[in-house]
């Protein structure tokens, strides 16, 4: 993601709402991405995992860390998906979505 133009800020934020995967910088604005992997893809692919119930224990988790680092003036956000499946050691599918959602 460093290759896209991201920043690094954190990774794997805990709270007792859950946890984000990475947190980075793109410019002003702040990135969430849930990673997901798959090995085989029979079930579905990992983009499809990431559910209306898991993007709102994300979006409650992503508000906890905005409010514990920014009080109450937020930066721009959003939420990138990472979706890898197949074998990690030989040259694995990877779908980034940006903004997957709100």
């Amino acid at each position: 993601m460093q290759g896209k133009g991201l920043e690094f800020c954190d990774s794997n934020f805990q709270s007792k709402t859950g946890e984000i995967d990475l947190i980075m910088k793109d410019q002003d604005m702040l990135v969430f991405v849930e990673v997901r992997y798959r090995a085989a893809l029979e079930h579905g692919t990992p983009v499809a995992t990431v559910t209306a119930g898991k993007q709102r224990k994300l979006i409650r988790t992503a508000s906890f860390f905005l409010q514990q680092q920014f009080g109450d003036r937020w930066p721009a956000c959003r939420f990138d998906v990472v979706g890898i499946s197949g074998d990690l050691g030989n040259a694995p599918q990877i779908e980034w979505i940006p903004s997957a959602f709100y």
